[in-house]
């Protein structure tokens, strides 16, 4: 089962999933979903890694929705500001369908080919390493 804390303006309600199958994959910008339940089992670990290598390859060359590369950054913005994104956005036809198999998903991998830098010394590189690491190269 998975989880959420859904933020609409001042109000959280939590919701929790009993019946996900699936994890949302952020990989080059672009968002995928990764059924691990396929015909009532779980992939096994080698058919995960075929399923992996093709989104990494997909991703090369798949062309981001206007937004698609935006969205794990809106989801980390202050409440109120992604409640209104959210309102805007992701509240209606494909968005909105798109933003509930990543809300309902098991949980969300993002796969990134790069290094960020880490230098606890530098402020600048340690910002821009937790950003990187809450939502991805962008």
């Amino acid at each position: 089962s998975s989880g959420i804390n859904a933020e609409y303006g001042e109000f959280q309600t939590f919701q929790h999933y009993t019946d996900s199958r699936h994890v949302a994959v952020l990989c080059g910008g672009k968002w995928y979903i990764l059924n691990v339940i396929h015909a009532g089992r779980q992939l096994t670990p080698i058919e995960l890694q075929k399923q992996i290598i093709w989104i990494e390859e997909a991703s090369k060359t798949d062309v981001a929705s206007p937004g698609e590369e935006s969205l794990a950054v809106m989801t980390s913005t202050e409440r109120t500001k992604w409640a209104a994104f959210r309102e805007t956005y992701f509240s209606k036809g494909f968005n909105k369908h798109s933003l509930a198999l990543i809300e309902q998903s098991l949980f969300v991998a993002v796969l990134d080919d790069s290094e960020p830098g880490y230098d606890a010394n530098n402020p600048d590189m340690l910002d821009n390493y937790a950003k990187t690491m809450l939502c991805g190269k962008n």
